[in-house]
Parts: C-alpha cells; structure tokens; sequence
C-alpha cells in the first residue's frame, strides 16, 4: 500500500465520488477539502460584482484606462480596467450597463473627440491659431494640445468649410498657413 503522501499526491485522500461532485461544483478537490466553494457563474454574485464594478466605474467618471505608473490611483485605475475587462468576458453586465459604459466612451477607453465647436470657441479665445510652443507652463501646454487637437481635427476632416474659412482668417492676420 502507498504511504499517506503518495496517496495525498495522487489524490486518492478522498474519495473518488467526493473529487467528481467537487469538480460538477466548479471548485478543484484541495479546495473541496477546505471548504472552499467557488460556484461557476454564480449570478447573486455576478450581479453585486457588476454593480461594484459600474459605481466604480461612475465614481472615476469615465471607463478606466490601463494606465502605467505605481501611484496609487494609477494602480487603482489600472485594476479597475483589468475587472471590467474580466468581467466583460464573464458576460455579467446587463444590457442596460453594457449601454451605459458605452455612453461612456469607446471600448478602448480613449476619450471622445470634442466636438469642432468647442475646439472653434476655444481657438476664437486665444485669438490666434493654437502653436505647438515648448515648454512646461500650463499654458504653453494648454496651447501646445490645442494645437495637437486642431491638427487632428483637420486630418479627420471635422471641420465644416465655415470653420475652415475662419481658420484660414487666423492664419492670415498672423502668418501661419492654416
């Protein structure tokens, strides 16, 4: 006969009926041992985790980003979008949650364009075309991603012909080529 650790090795410490219910009960036979449940797709328990997960989500205020960095809230976010990400997998959220992430925002998580009005008024503000100025000022950095906005609108063609003719006034009362 084995010794005690051989059977403990190949499982044999319970009996075989005990290791097949714990298997049919989604949890492996060390953890039946213990008295460890962990029941698959347990939907009580799905549900309060998607709700968690959706008043996180509400809390930040927009889908969490897979962010780098080791302060706390760049972990807390990045361990946020790693549970959304589970858990879209899992498929817990209802339909109405699933809309609501997104109203949010893309599956990516990048945030949505502004629309070209509220890039025009911001430009109309400054006065001038937006310039990419270095520097580390929040406003020279305020103006250096106005005018990362502005290009990328151009490339996308979101700007109406209207928006577009006034851009180009700009450009010619100081210089710049629109």
């Amino acid at each position: 006969m084995p010794s005690t650790s051989a059977r403990k090795a190949a499982g044999a410490s319970q009996p075989a009926a005990t290791r097949v219910a714990a298997v049919q009960r989604g949890t492996s036979p060390s953890q039946a041992d213990r008295g460890v449940a962990q029941p698959a797709g347990d939907g009580a328990a799905d549900t309060v985790l998607a709700a968690t997960i959706m008043s996180d989500i509400r809390h930040l205020g927009r889908l969490p980003l897979r962010v780098r960095g080791q302060e706390a809230h760049k972990c807390a976010e990045r361990n946020l979008a790693a549970r959304l990400s589970r858990a879209k997998e899992k498929g817990i959220f209802t339909r109405e949650q699933l809309q609501e992430l997104d109203s949010l925002g893309d599956a990516g998580g990048a945030p949505q364009p502004a629309t070209t009005d509220s890039l025009m008024n911001e430009i109309r503000s400054l006065g001038r075309l937006p310039r990419r100025v270095r520097g580390d000022a929040e406003a020279q950095q305020s103006e250096r991603n106005l005018a990362q906005r502005m290009t990328t609108a151009k490339k996308q063609k979101r700007f109406s012909e209207a928006q577009l003719a006034e851009l180009s006034t700009f450009a010619a009362g100081c210089g710049h080529v629109a």
